[in-house]
C-alpha cells in the first residue's frame, strides 16, 4: 500500500473514530441532563401542585367517595387546570396527567381519587384500583421522583409524587404527576440525528482535507523518490528541490549535500585509482584519516627511464609510438601496484614511483627493489614480443632513493596532483640518470640499500656526485636475479 493511501486511510479512521466517540459522549451527556432536567422539574410541579391543593376538598372528596357531587368536579377542574397550566409553562416537557390517588388495603394497589384528564374517554373513575410499585408504597407520604421509566398500553412514563396534608401536617392523600417519556425520547434521537448529520459533515470535510493533505505530503516524498532513483542510477546531477519550509525541504538538501559528497569520492575514487592500487584505495577512502593532506614523512622513491628512446622511436610511426608506450606502461604499473607503489607521474617515457604513500608501508624499500626487479623482467618479456615486429630491444634504467619527503594533493583546485617534493625526490632522480653511466640497470641509494642488504645481492658502486649536491651520494647496484632464497 503507498503512503498516500496510508496517510488517507489512517486520518479518515481516526476522523471516524474521534467522531463516533464525541457523539457518543455528547449523546450521553445530553441524556444525563435532560432526564435531570425532567427529574427536577416533575419533582417541584408535584410538591408545588400539592402545597396549593385544597386539602379541605380533597377531605372532602375522599369522604362522600362520589364524582357526580360538586366537590368532586371542582377537585377534577383544579387538576385539569394544573395539567394545563404545566403543560403550557414547561414546553420541553410534555406532563401527561395530575392526578391524585390514596393507598387501599391492598398494598399492591392505590386508589384513584380523581385526575386532570380533559378528555372524558381517558378519565378515571372514582375509587378505582391502580397496581403500584414497592417503591411507591415506600415513598407515598414523600416527595419522589421515580428514577424507572414504566410501560403500559397507553405507552412509556416518568412519574413522581408528593404528599397532599391538611394544617396540621397529617397526610390526606398522595398527588401524582406523569411526564410522557416517549416524547422526550424521540426529542433525544432527533438530537442524535443532528448529531449524526454533523458528524457526517465533519467526515466529509475529513476526506477533502485528507486528500489535500496526503497529496502534499506524498508529493514531496514523490520529488525526492524520483531524485534518490536518479541518484541510484549513477546521476549524481539529480538534485532535489523543494521549498515546502517543512522537514521534507531540509531533508531534499540533506540528500542534495550527500550526493556532493558521493561525488567529490567518485571524483576522488576515478583520479586516484589512476595512481594506486585497488587495495590502497580503498584503503584510503574507507579511512577517517586525511591520507591525502600534505604530510612530511619517510618515502622510497622509484624513477624509471627507457634507454635511447629517441632512437627507439624514430622507426616508429607516431601512432605506433603511443600504443607502444601504452602497452609498455600498462605492465610496468601492474607491477607497481602488485608491490604497493603509487604512480606519480608520468615524464615522456620514464615515470616517477612512491612507496611508503598514501598508506604507510614498514616493507617500502623491499617492495620499492622487488618492483624495480620485477620492472627489468616484464622489460625482458616486452621485448621479446616487439622483436618479432622487427622493434628494437629497449632497456631501461632504474634508480631509488628513501628518505623524508612533503607527500600529498598539491595544486589548484581546477588541476590537484597527488605527489612527493623534496629532496629526497631529487636524489632519486639523479641516481637514475646514473645507470648510463655505471651501465646499470638498477641502482640504489645506501638509505635504500641497508634496511634490505639481507634480502638482495647488492653490488658497491661507492660514493657518486650527483648534480647539484655538494656531497657524495653512496650507490649500489642491484640486478634483476639478486633476490636471496
Amino acid at each position: 500500500m503507498k503512503f498516500k493511501a496510508k496517510i488517507f486511510i489512517s486520518f479518515i479512521f481516526l476522523t471516524v473514530v474521534g467522531v463516533i466517540l464525541s457523539a457518543f459522549v455528547l449523546y450521553g451527556k445530553m441524556n444525563r441532563m435532560v432526564l435531570g432536567l425532567i427529574e427536577d422539574q416533575i419533582r417541584a410541579v408535584a410538591e408545588t401542585t400539592a402545597i396549593f391543593m385544597d386539602d379541605t376538598l380533597v377531605q372532602k372528596v375522599i369522604r362522600d367517595r362520589g364524582q357526580d357531587k360538586e366537590e368532586y368536579r371542582r377537585l377534577k377542574r383544579l387538576l385539569v387546570d394544573a395539567t394545563q397550566r404545566n403543560k403550557g409553562k414547561y414546553d420541553l416537557i410534555p406532563f401527561r396527567n395530575i392526578y391524585i390517588v390514596i393507598p387501599s388495603t391492598d398494598p399492591e394497589y392505590v386508589l384513584l381519587v380523581a385526575d386532570g384528564f380533559v378528555d372524558p374517554n381517558l378519565s378515571y373513575t372514582f375509587g378505582v384500583p391502580e397496581r403500584t410499585s414497592k417503591t411507591f408504597i415506600e415513598s407515598y407520604d414523600k416527595v419522589f421522583v421515580s428514577p424507572v421509566e414504566k410501560h403500559n398500553q397507553f405507552g412509556s412514563w416518568f412519574s413522581g409524587h408528593a404528599p397532599i396534608t391538611d394544617s396540621r401536617g397529617n397526610y390526606i392523600a398522595t398527588l401524582v404527576v406523569e411526564v410522557n417519556s416517549q416524547v422526550i425520547r424521540n426529542e433525544l434521537l432527533q438530537t442524535l440525528s443532528y448529531l449524526i448529520a454533523a458528524g457526517m459533515l465533519a467526515i466529509l470535510i475529513a476526506l477533502i482535507v485528507a486528500g489535500i493533505l496526503s497529496h502534499l505530503v506524498t508529493r514531496s516524498l514523490e520529488v525526492i523518490e524520483d531524485g534518490v532513483k536518479k541518484i541510484e542510477k549513477g546521476d549524481y546531477s539529480a538534485q532535489i528541490m523543494l521549498h515546502t519550509s517543512d522537514e521534507f525541504e531540509h531533508l531534499g538538501h540533506s540528500i542534495n549535500h550527500m550526493v556532493k559528497g558521493l561525488t567529490e569520492r567518485d571524483r576522488l575514487k576515478l583520479g586516484f585509482s589512476r595512481y594506486v592500487s585497488e587495495f590502497v584505495l580503498n584503503k584510503v577512502i574507507s579511512s577517517d584519516t586525511h591520507f591525502l593532506d600534505g604530510q612530511r614523512k619517510k618515502i622510497t622513491v622509484l624513477f624509471s627511464d627507457i634507454r635511447e628512446f629517441t632512437k627507439l622511436a624514430e622507426n616508429l610511426a607516431a601512432e605506433h609510438v603511443v600504443k607502444f608506450l601504452n602497452d609498455y606502461f600498462n605492465v610496468m604499473i601492474d607491477v607497481i601496484f602488485k608491490h604497493r607503489g603509487t604512480l606519480d607521474k608520468f615524464m615522456g617515457d620514464g615515470m616517477m614511483v612512491i612507496f611508503g604513500a598514501p598508506l604507510d608501508d614498514d616493507k617500502q624499500e623491499e617492495n620499492a627493489v622487488r618492483a624495480a626487479i620485477d620492472m627489468q623482467k616484464a622489460v625482458d618479456e616486452l621485448n621479446k614480443r616487439i622483436q618479432e615486429h622487427n622493434i628494437d630491444k629497449m632497456n631501461i634504467g632504474i634508480g631509488i632513493h628513501t628518505g623524508l619527503a612533503v607527500v600529498g594533493n598539491i595544486g589548484s583546485e581546477k588541476r590537484m596532483e597527488y605527489t612527493a617534493i623534496g629532496d629526497t625526490v631529487n636524489i632519486a632522480s639523479r641516481i637514475e640518470q646514473l645507470t648510463k653511466n655505471y651501465d646499470a640497470k638498477i641502482i640504489v641509494s645506501a638509505d635504500t640499500m641497508k634496511p634490505v642488504q639481507s634480502l638482495f645481492s647488492f653490488q658497491d658502486f661507492g660514493k657518486a656526485q650527483l648534480k647539484g649536491k655538494s656531497t657524495d651520494v653512496s650507490i649500489y647496484g642491484v640486478t634483476s636475479d639478486s633476490s636471496k632464497k
